[in-house]
């Protein structure tokens, strides 16, 4: 079966951009034990360019797929725990927070509270796992970008149709292939699986697309934020020790990182992330605020190479 004409007939994309979302689909049958990082495959495009319809014979190629709404950050979290194959239509307001979670195995394990007969016990999720979202704006945080190969769809008259068909062959092939070796750059890495299935089949026209597609996303991510919102934050802190025992504000934060770095994160985001790090963060009253702690601030720069 010619899997690359079926994804066109749903949309009308072109044969690259078909065969770039058959080789993703591919790849989620490899999760979740050959892969420890899944890249978020982002359908971009106005009004009327297919994007559902792309999702929706998406969903018949994918591994364990799962139409998810994401209203809110708790039903998204849930909604992802468990779920091999996320697809998100009208995505726009998605939390990009647990999208750059759900990126990365290592990182994907969230603890959270919950009321039990009168006391609050810690539960445990896992959001890891391949994520298909329809958006028709740009992410807001680099961070998620980075971690994202795009289709941008265009529109483009036609008849267009989504039909079942039969997976076994992109699970067979999916099986049979491993990934070796992981690249240190964030972009080629994300293309990495799906480059090699198409090794795999001999793909050569498509590998070359890739390549420009690769160089173009790099140029892109090298001309926006270059920095992750864990070093972001930290370059913050930094810039605001002014003693070792001062408290800073985390609205004061949030101000900073969005003056300094272009860096749109909400009050719960950042005290997430600063908790992650290690740091304490204080409750009391309306006004949240992260204990200063100097050297730590100073090892988790060095682990990272930043300076300020």
């Amino acid at each position: 079966m010619d899997y690359a004409t079926v994804i066109q007939r749903a949309s009308g994309i072109t044969l690259e951009q078909a065969k770039t979302c058959l080789y993703y689909a591919q790849t989620t049958y490899m999760l979740p034990d050959k892969l420890d990082k899944m890249p978020i495959l982002t359908i971009s495009g106005a009004l009327g360019t297919g994007k559902s319809a792309l999702l929706d014979q998406m969903s018949r190629l994918v591994n364990e797929p799962n139409v998810i709404s994401g209203e809110t950050i708790s039903t998204l979290r849930d909604e992802l725990n468990g779920t091999v194959t996320a697809l998100i239509d009208e995505g726009d307001r998605v939390d990009e927070l647990l999208l750059i979670k759900r990126y990365s195995k290592a990182n994907a394990k969230i603890t959270y509270k919950v009321a039990r007969d009168k006391n609050w016990e810690p539960v445990t999720c896992n959001v890891y796992g391949a994520t298909i979202i329809c958006r028709r704006l740009p992410f807001e945080n680099q961070a998620t970008k980075s971690r994202s190969i795009t289709i941008r769809t265009r529109y483009n008259p036609g008849n267009y149709e989504v039909i079942d068909v039969d997976t076994k062959p992109l699970e067979e092939m999916a099986r049979m292939t491993s990934i070796n070796v992981r690249v240190s750059q964030r972009v080629a890495d994300n293309w990495l699986p799906l480059r090699t299935l198409a090794t795999s089949s001999h793909d050569e026209e498509w590998l070359k697309y890739s390549d420009e597609e690769i160089r173009k996303d790099t140029l892109s991510l090298l001309a926006g934020q270059g920095y992750e919102p864990e070093e972001s934050l930290l370059i913050t802190l930094k810039a605001s020790v002014k003693s070792p025992i001062q408290d800073v504000l985390v609205s004061d934060i949030k101000s900073t990182l969005k003056i300094q770095f272009d860096l749109n994160l909400k009050n719960y985001q950042i005290r997430q992330l600063l908790q992650d790090l290690g740091f304490k963060i204080v409750t009391g009253g309306n006004y949240p605020t992260v204990k200063m702690d100097v050297a730590l601030i100073d090892k988790l720069m060095r682990e990272r190479n930043l300076k300020c």
